[in-house]
């Protein structure tokens, strides 16, 4: 809703501020007295025509027609949309209610209206009449009320998707019927594949034949190592089936001596074990005498206590 219009330069009216209220406003006056330029006004403010700068008021003109003040057309609710035409600037101005500077300026290409202004107006065509327009829809023929009605109400969109909805369930239906008989293909072509439960319980019975054959080359490998291995010792053993038993006898009397031998010989590792033991403790004692001797040595006078003479060798000189 539209709570104020402000008109500035704008044909007859130099500063016009209207404050509308919140149901129907009336605007009356004599013939000439602008008030058709208010609804130029608001129609150029909203659809950004008409273009030019014959809307301009004459008394704001230079020598080449241009404005010298700012000329503008105010709209405003809870937030105010300005179009200007000054030197400076061809566009809109989106003022904040509550401060005077604007927040957003925008220039208006051609006729173009900017988005952010047509979105905060959100008024169209069938929001304003003009003067010399016909009673509204009252003297259109029956097909342009009914297109009128069916593009503000949308049946055209509704008629799109109603048209959609039924393409979509007819296609919709050919899959579902396309599925089912492929369901019924599909069934019967399980059919030929009944022995396949057979066919899984034999390939797991081949598996565990495979796993059982694997199992028994295994022992068989080993069978054969064993085989070598006997056949090795009893070749060995053969060897030594030659030997008579004459010499058998000799090689284990020898055995005897030589374990006889090596009891004797290990007797007297012990023994020398001994006198290493008692040799190593006898050398520690010399060491250890030869140290208390040269310690009595530096004990020793130098000078015979008897005769005070030097001591030589342990001896007197005299």
């Amino acid at each position: 809703m539209i709570s104020n219009l402000i008109l500035r330069n704008f044909q007859s009216h130099k500063k016009t501020i209207l404050n509308f209220s919140p149901n129907v406003n009336a605007i009356i006056g004599q013939s000439n007295s602008g008030k058709t330029a208010i609804l130029r006004g608001l129609f150029w403010a909203i659809y950004n025509r008409p273009s030019g700068l014959s809307f301009i008021s004459y008394w704001n003109r230079d020598k080449k027609g241009n404005p010298i003040k700012p000329t503008s057309v105010t709209i405003a609710d809870k937030c105010a949309i300005k179009r200007i035409r000054s030197s400076e600037l061809n566009g809109y101005e989106i003022i904040d209610r509550m401060e005077d500077d604007p927040k957003i300026v925008l220039e208006a290409i051609g006729l173009d209206v900017p988005e952010q202004v047509e979105k905060i107006l959100n008024i169209g065509e069938v929001n304003i009449q003009r003067q010399m327009d016909a009673p509204f829809l009252l003297s259109e023929s029956a097909s342009e009320v009914a297109r009128f009605l069916n593009k503000e109400i949308r049946l055209d969109l509704i008629d799109k998707i109603l048209s959609n909805a039924e393409s979509k369930r007819r296609k919709y239906n050919s899959d579902i019927k396309q599925f089912e008989a492929e369901i019924i293909n599909t069934e019967k072509e399980l059919e030929t594949f009944a022995i396949l439960d057979e066919a899984e319980r034999l390939n797991k019975q081949l598996n565990e034949v495979e796993v059982l054959a694997e199992s028994i080359e295994d022992k068989i490998d080993d069978l054969e190592t064993i085989n070598t291995d006997y056949k090795k010792y009893v070749k060995i053993i053969q060897n030594y089936v030659k030997i008579s038993f004459k010499n058998i006898e000799e090689i284990i009397e020898q055995l005897d001596d030589i374990k006889k031998e090596e009891k004797d010989i290990q007797e007297n590792i012990d023994k020398l074990e001994e006198y290493k033991e008692e040799y190593q403790i006898k050398f520690v004692e010399k060491e250890a005498l030869a140290v208390k001797i040269i310690e009595l040595e530096k004990q020793m006078p130098k000078t015979c206590p008897i005769c005070g003479n030097k001591l030589e060798a342990d001896k007197c000189q005299n």
